[in-house]
């Protein structure tokens, strides 16, 4: 699922940067621990966690342009990841 690979980029990305997911941690608190380090992205971070929990929990119908969307917000994290070294 595009959403779940998208969740699984930035998680590694950030973790090479030593932000890190515990295991019993939800995406939200993840985001949340970004948004901390990265005030800058946290716009992006909700913008990113809606289109997640969206796609994975909602009823199947989003909008056309949720694709791209939930790339941008991934690329936008991406780069503030590599920005943090």
């Amino acid at each position: 699922h595009l959403a779940t690979r998208c969740f699984l980029k930035i998680e590694r990305e950030f973790k090479k940067r030593g932000i890190t997911r515990s295991p019993w941690e939800t995406p939200r608190h993840f985001m949340e621990g970004i948004r901390k380090s990265i005030p800058s992205v946290s716009e992006t971070c909700q913008q990113f966690l809606a289109l997640y929990y969206a796609a994975r929990f909602g009823n199947g119908e989003q909008a056309e342009s949720w694709s791209d969307e939930i790339r941008d917000a991934t690329a936008t994290l991406l780069k503030a990841s590599k920005e943090t070294t």
